[in-house]
């Protein structure tokens, strides 16, 4: 049989191509074919850790993002992309983040922004609040406020305060009552509606 694990392979039978199956479970085998001299060694990543001078900005507003790496004791920023550093934003139309590391609020919501180095990842979550929708739950403030919710708390949207079996959030999208189980008064709750 070929010793060359990685560059082919000789069967020899069911036995054999089991057996290889196992090792290549337990013994990680190169995927690129090297010369039998070669010697890799492992290039260790640093932990990433990564912070903004605020996570809750306001549209057109930024903040800062600085990286840090830890690797033996020793604590380098990585923050400039001259490093290696990337970003990435989870939703443009939320947050968009420079190379610089410097993101800018583009509309309400939430998003994470992903430092890349090299094989190494961290993130940070961002809010960009809606003045009237302060829980991110899809209801305006006012309307929560008027049928008794709360307007900084967002499990309220999947509340059923009437016991109609809808919850608060599909009420207030259809235009029903969530405080009535029969909004229009005709006998059938909302929810059989």
């Amino acid at each position: 049989m070929c010793r060359c694990w990685n560059r082919c392979f000789e069967p020899i039978g069911l036995l054999t191509v089991g057996l290889l199956a196992l090792a290549a479970l337990i013994v990680p085998i190169p995927l690129v074919a090297q010369e039998d001299d070669e010697k890799f060694e492992s290039i260790p990543l640093p932990v990433l850790s990564m912070t903004a001078s605020r996570t809750t900005i306001g549209v057109g507003e930024t903040a800062t993002l600085v990286v840090l790496g830890f690797e033996g004791g020793v604590t380098t920023d990585l923050t400039d992309p001259s490093t290696g550093t990337t970003y990435q934003s989870s939703n443009f139309a939320v947050v968009q983040v420079s190379a610089e590391g410097v993101v800018t609020a583009m509309g309400f919501g939430r998003a994470t922004v992903t430092a890349f180095y090299f094989g190494a990842v961290t993130s940070v979550a961002f809010v960009v609040p809606n003045p009237d929708d302060l829980d991110f739950d899809e209801m305006p403030n006012g309307y929560e406020t008027s049928h008794g919710l709360d307007p900084h708390d967002d499990r309220d949207a999947l509340l059923d305060p009437d016991g109609d079996g809808v919850p608060t959030i599909h009420e207030f999208r259809v235009g029903t009552d969530p405080r009535n189980p029969d909004t229009d008064g005709d006998g059938l709750s909302d929810g059989k509606e």
